[in-house]
Formats: C-alpha cells, structure tokens, sequence
C-alpha cells in the first residue's frame, strides 16, 4: 500500500489492518454477499473517522474515504430478505412484507424497492411483470392484482412475487426468494355427483349443479368468480360459513357490481339449499326460481351483500331472507315475485342514492316481512300487482319495520291490499308498530279501489300525516288512524282491542272482508277459506276476497283454494286471471299457467295486465323452458309498454336475461 511508503499510514498494523477489511470486502462480493461486504465497508468508514486524528494523515483519510465511498456507491443493493405474505380471506388485496435495508433508505445513494409478479398454474410458463409503479419505499406492498379469467378448469392458480431492491443510480441487487400465493383451483362446468369445494376456487365459466346433487361449500372457502360467470343450480347448494369464517362470494377481477353473474337456484331439486353466514361481493344477485311452496325452500341468512346489483330474489320460490346486511345494491334489496312465499325479517337494507326498492312484494306474492331497516331507496317497503305480505309478525313484540330516508316510504298499488297496520280489533299483534317517516313521501298507494288498505298503528313521524302521503287514482280508502306519537324502535307500548272497539268492527263488517281477516288471525285457517270462498260466490268480481285466498294458501288449503282460482273462467277480472295463473305456478302446472297468461295477453291488449302477463310469461319461458330466444322475445314486447309497467319490473326481467347462465340460445 502506497500510503505507507510515503509515510501516510502510521504503521504497518494500521496498514495491515485496512488491507484485511479490503480483502474481506471483496471476498464477500465474489460470494454475492452485499449485505456482508456493505457492513465491512461501513466498518472501514467509521475506522477512517477514528484514525482521522492520529493514524492517518489528511493526505491518506481523503484518498481512503473517497475509494471507500465510491466502491460503497457501485455495490449492488441488498437483495431484500424474509419475503412474506398473504392473500386477503375473502378478498383479492395481497400484501407483501420484507426486511428493509438501513431502515428502509438505499443509503447512501437512496433508492427503493421493485415488486414483480407473475400468475402461475401447473403447465404455464412463468412470466413475471412489475407489479409497482414508483420505487417502493417502505418494506412493505399490497395491491389488488389482475388474474385471467381464461385459465382452463383444474389448474391450481398461485401468485408468484419477489422483489429486489434499486438503488437511484439504477443499480440492482439480487432478487429475493420468490414467494407462492395459493389463489384457487378453477372450475368450470357440470358437478353431476355431490361434492365438497374444500380449499378456495376460481369460476373460469359457469358451473352447472345437476338435480339430485349437493354442492358443500365449508366455512372459510372463497368462490372467485369471473366476469359473466356464475353457478346454475338444480340441486342443494349449502354454503354455510361461521363469524369468523364465512363463505366468500366474490369477483376474480372488477369493483363493480356484477362484476360477475349470479348464483341461481332453480327447481324443486334445489330445495333446501342454504347460505348462512356467506358474502357475497361486486356480483349480479343470489336467485331462486321455481322452489315449491310446500317444499323446505331456500334459506339466506346472517349474509352480507355488498355492491351487488340486487340482493336476493325469490320467484315463483319458497324462500327466507333473515338477518342479512345488504348494502349500496345498484338497483334492489330483497324480492319475492311472481307467486313466490316466504319470510323477510330482520335485514339491513341501505344505500344512498334512492334508486330501486329495498323490500319488493309482487306478482301475487305472499309473506311476512318485519323488522327490517331500510334507508336510502326509491321505494322502502314496495307491494304492487296482486302481492299480498303481511308487513308484521306475532314474534315483533311491537318492533316492527323502520323505514326511513327513501323518496317513497311505502309504496302499494295495482290491486294489491299488504297488512301495513290491521285495525287493533282485527290484529293479532302481528302488525301493529310499522315505522315509516323521515321519507321524501311516507306513502305512495293507488290502484286499490276494492277495499281498504289498511296502515293504522303506524308511526309517520307526524301527528297528522296526510301531507306525507300521495294518493293516486283508483284508491278506495287508505286507513292511517291511531297514529303512534312515537317510533316503535325506541318504545314499544302494546294496544290490545278493547270489547268496545271488537263489538263496533263486527258491527261495521259482518261477514264481509274484515270477518274473514278476523278468523285467520285467529288461525281459524279453514273458516276464513270458507268465509272468502262464500264472498266470491256472491260476487265474482270481488277481487279482494280472491287476494285473501291467496294469502290463505298453504298445503292444507292449495287444493280448495287452487279449484276456486281454476273455476273462475274468461269472464273473470283480469287482475284474477293473472292470480290464477300464479295459482298454478305454484303448483307447478306451467302449461295452466301459461295459458292463463296468454288469456290475459289476448282478452287485455294493450293495457297493464298485459304487460304483467308478457313478463310472467317471460319467466316461464326463461326458467322453465330454458329458452333464451323465447324469453328474450316476450322481453322485447312487454319493453314497449313502458307506461304499461314499471322501471323496476322491466329492470328486473331486463337484468334476469342478461345474467341467465349460459344464455342457451335454442328452444327447450
């Protein structure tokens, strides 16, 4: 060493001592030790600083320090070390850790880190493309990769990441050790024997499930699902989660909703099926069609639907809907259709932008729906063309529906006649205590002009709540008295009927409709059948009596009821000819009820039954027939009667073609 001989370096220990850290320094580097050859470096500098004073003179520390940083500065960078990870449960974020350098800083020269990934299965070449965009600089990245949809079916599917560290001279180091992300086996196709999806899956197309089939989904699997592609079901689906371990329902790629197709069940074989702490995220809607009334239906409960297009929807199906959270739908929450029964209680159904309908009663539907939240819809609570619920149960104990901050609280027309709030004589204590107030409109009823639609025992956040209420054509009488003074959700006072107000209301109704109402709150079922079946026969034309029926319907009473509905021939009103042809959707006679449709069709042109009848006629041909070409002909026709229908009735058929699975495009 130089330095020495012109008398730099003290001594020849002190020159020996930094010919050892040199010599060490590139040994380390020969061996790829950056990490190791950085630490010798740093040592020689604080050695240069020590020796400063004495050992070295100023000649000597300054052409030291300069080769020591410059060789310092050419180093590669420390590759980054302990890569780990994790894949979101239930999500498609990835976050990604590792060991930083010197706290996270290139030093001396600055810089960050570089992440590269690559989607991987079994038979693919490897292909890696950076996943970052600036330098990294943390130790730390998490970010919400693309994954192809276009995957054959049986691959393993992983994410493959590593990094490397960059300094701003745009050196780089080695990379890390790569790090694997289990993301799913794909799926695509026919399940035709029962099976258990254990470990998560990727739906590269649709998957159909065969009758007689049952398709297990354990707690903790996470369904990706990609663009347009869903599950078709003629069998059991059970996709029951836990709390802490639900069953995930999610788009492969997308943040919008129906980022992806729906799940739909369909047929008696699908009876039974059951979604019980499950999410589902960014798709189209959880759907049952054609599920007996006198079978087990499908149950969804303790569910979360986020940013889907619709929740859930029952049509021509036995379903319940209970304790689930559905928030920002793009069009609705719940739905019971075309003839479907079932329960809706106790769900959360909010968004912000008063579109669609948060509780949907149509098409002869009949049920209970009860305390409920709902805000932020067109529609709250939505009863429309013959449907029949009862907005209360026995079990309330006076805590009903709360609905709030939608333009229209409740909505009702098109013969239809929902138990809102039955006079206190004529309840049960199912009804009572309804809350529907703070709404642009609390009430929105028209095309009642039977009877009376009653909506006592309700609290409208007003003493006098008329000015709250519009009140369209065709309404015989809208009943709003003994408002209550305050919600029900913070104080649930009970009013039983007194022997004075009993005595008037028979006094007012012998044998008319409230007597009948009177016996089926009593569970006197049989009576009140009889009672409305003896109406009918003295008037034909009594549509209300026949809606009554409906809602009587049930195994004990579906043949009485159903030969009622038959013998009502084509001098029959119109709004009964549609009942009856849901009488016998729900007794599966789809060849009946496909005739009483067209009856309609042909009797009525150009009016709204026609319209009604073209979109059931829709459905059969849809989920019955599986005939896509059908269904989207009777689409298109009822489409051009728009002031016929309504928005959220074509919205509904609309949405239901374009996510039929596989849009078969044949006859049956």
């Amino acid at each position: 060493m130089r330095s020495r001989s012109y008398q730099w370096i003290a001594s020849d220990a002190d020159r020996d001592r930094y010919l050892t850290r040199f010599t060490q320094t590139r040994t380390r580097i020969q061996a790829n030790d950056i990490r190791g050859a950085r630490d010798t470096i740093a040592q020689i500098l604080t050695e240069l600083n020590q020796d400063s004073s004495g050992a070295l003179t100023s000649e000597a520390y300054a052409l030291l320090r300069y080769n020591t940083e410059y060789l310092l500065s050419q180093l590669p960078p420390v590759r980054p070390e302990n890569l780990a990870g994790a894949l979101g449960a239930g999500s498609n974020r990835v976050s990604l850790q590792w060991t930083p350098e010197y706290g996270g800083t290139m030093l001396p020269n600055g810089g960050g880190y570089d992440v590269y990934r690559s989607v991987y299965y079994n038979g693919a070449a490897v292909s890696y493309a950076k996943a970052n965009g600036a330098l990294v600089q943390s130790g730390s990245f998490t970010e919400t990769p693309p994954i192809p949809a276009n995957i054959p079916a049986g691959k393993d599917v992983y994410l493959r990441y590593y990094a490397v560290s960059k300094n701003t001279l745009g050196i780089v180091s080695a990379p890390s050790d790569t790090l694997s992300l289990f993301v799913g086996t794909t799926m695509a196709g026919t399940v035709s024997s029962s099976a258990v999806w254990s470990g998560d899956r990727i739906v590269t197309g649709n998957v159909t499930v065969n009758s007689g089939v049952t398709l297990t989904v354990p707690p903790g699997t996470t369904l990706r699902f990609g663009s347009g592609t869903g599950i078709s079901s003629s069998g059991v689906i059970s996709a029951v989660g836990t709390e802490a371990q639900p069953v995930n329902f999610i788009a492969l790629n997308g943040t919008a909703a129906g980022s992806w197709g729906s799940v739909v069940l369909n047929g008696a074989g699908a009876a039974g099926s059951l979604f019980r702490y499950a999410r589902f995220k960014h798709g189209s809607e959880l759907a049952a069609y054609n599920i007996p009334s006198s079978s087990a239906g499908v149950e969804v409960s303790q569910c979360i639907i986020d940013t889907a297009v619709n929740g859930i929807r029952f049509n021509n199906a036995k379903g319940t809907a209970v304790q689930n959270v559905i928030t920002m739908a793009r069009d609705h929450g719940i739905i019971f259709d075309n003839n479907a029964a079932g329960e809706c209680r106790e769900n959360i159904i909010t968004k912000v932008n008063k579109s669609g309908a948060a509780v949907i009663f149509s098409g002869g539907a009949t049920g209970s729906a009860w305390k409920n939240r709902v805000a932020g819809y067109n529609w709250g609570l939505a009863s429309y063309w013959g449907a029949m619920p009862v907005f209360g149960h026995s079990s309330n104990q006076g805590v009903n529906n709360h609905v709030t901050g939608c333009l229209y609280g409740l909505r009702i027309y098109n013969w239809s006649y929902p138990d809102v709030g039955l006079p206190a004589a004529l309840d049960s204590g199912r009804t009572y205590g309804n809350n529907i107030f703070g709404n642009t409109k609390n009430a929105y009823v028209s095309m009642t002009p039977d009877d009376t639609v009653f909506a006592q025992n309700v609290y409208w956040g007003t003493a006098s709540p008329a000015g709250t209420f519009t009140i369209g054509s065709g309404v015989k009488s809208f009943d709003v008295r003994n408002v209550l003074p305050e919600s029900t959700w913070s104080s649930a006072p009970s009013l039983p009927p007194t022997a004075t107000a009993e005595r008037r209301a028979r006094a007012e109704d012998a044998g008319g409709v409230r007597e009948g109402i009177r016996m089926r709150e009593r569970g006197e079922t049989v009576k009140a059948v009889g009672h409305f079946r003896r109406m009918i026969e003295r008037e034909p034309s009594n549509v209300r009596a026949y809606l009554e029926l409906l809602r009587l319907y049930g195994p004990a009473t579906a043949r009485e009821i159903g030969t009622v509905f038959a013998s009502g021939g084509t001098e029959a009103p119109p709004a009964v000819k549609l009942l009856r042809g849901g009488v016998f959707e729900r007794e599966g006679r789809m060849e009946n009820a496909r005739s009483a449709y067209q009856e309609v069709v042909r009797s009525h042109p150009n009016s709204a039954y026609s319209a009604r009848a073209l979109l059931n006629l829709f459905y059969i041909a849809l989920y019955t027939d599986n005939n896509f070409i059908l269904a989207s002909a009777l689409y298109d026709e009822a489409a051009k009667r728009p002031k016929l229908t309504t928005d959220i009735e074509l919205s509904l058929a609309a949405h239901a073609l374009a996510t039929f699975p596989g849009r078969k495009e044949g006859g049956r």
